[in-house]
């Protein structure tokens, strides 16, 4: 349940390849939640979210430098970490 939960993203502004897609996740998100934040950094999100700040995190097109040392934060801080289908791939998938 996301009703309250305050979201970190970061808004595709050079690859522009899923702006549709991702607008179209913000839209549904946003209906449930306290709101979404962009701090303009994924490891300032990944360490808001580790420290409980915010409540989840998405962004779309990472590469792994960008998320790998956030993830481990948020994995030490009990927290979890996967791929926009749940799974495991997001150093694959980005």
């Amino acid at each position: 349940d996301l009703h309250g939960a305050l979201l970190g993203t970061g808004i595709p502004y050079r690859d522009q390849r899923h702006v549709d897609a991702y607008f179209g996740m913000m839209k549904t998100l946003i209906k449930d939640t306290a709101g979404v934040r962009r701090p303009g950094s994924a490891a300032l999100d990944f360490a808001w979210l580790a420290a409980g700040r915010t409540d989840g995190f998405w962004e779309l097109g990472l590469a792994q430098w960008d998320f790998a040392g956030g993830a481990l934060l948020v994995k030490e801080a009990g927290g979890v970490v996967t791929d926009l289908r749940g799974g495991d791939t997001h150093f694959k998938t980005g």
